[in-house]
């Protein structure tokens, strides 16, 4: 009897503890992330696990990837991630920011048809519909160093 109490008090302690390859792919996919945005997210089940990740984790709310834990056990951190919305309109039609500007106003912009009218070019505009928008990414890794590498921006 007293060898069981120690067996069912570890037994209990495993089945309470995740195991270590869980932890372990929780950290990869979050490298997996960083990885495969710095490629445009290249076909391969990988990325496509990544992309899949992110975007789950993008509509929650959460940043795009959390901890990416090196070798080490630090987490990595040699890189710049750019991140906002992106408008846009349908073609033909013209974006316009509601205070005239072609800068972040603090409003969404809109869609309008643009007509010359007059001899001095006028220009009238008649809204259609508000911009469509969705997120855009961009990361640099190791950025200002030699080997800096740019995604460019990546837009879902």
């Amino acid at each position: 009897m007293k060898h069981v109490l120690p067996i069912v008090g570890l037994a209990a302690l495993a089945l309470a503890a995740p195991p270590a390859a869980v932890q372990a792919e929780d950290y990869d996919i979050d490298c997996a992330v960083i990885l495969c945005m710095a490629g445009g997210f290249p076909a391969s089940a990988p990325c496509s696990a990544a992309h899949g990740y992110m975007m789950k984790r993008l509509k929650k709310g959460k940043p795009p990837f959390g901890t990416c834990a090196m070798s080490d056990g630090k987490a990595f951190t040699d890189y710049d991630l750019d991140m906002g919305i992106h408008y846009y309109c349908e073609a033909g039609l013209v974006m316009r920011w509601p205070d005239d500007r072609d800068t972040w106003s603090g409003n969404r912009p809109g869609c309008y048809i643009e007509e010359v009218v007059g001899r001095d070019d006028e220009r009238r505009y008649t809204y259609v519909r508000a911009a469509a928008g969705g997120p855009y990414m961009e990361i640099t890794i190791s950025p200002g160093s030699a080997e800096a590498y740019r995604s460019g921006k990546l837009y879902y």
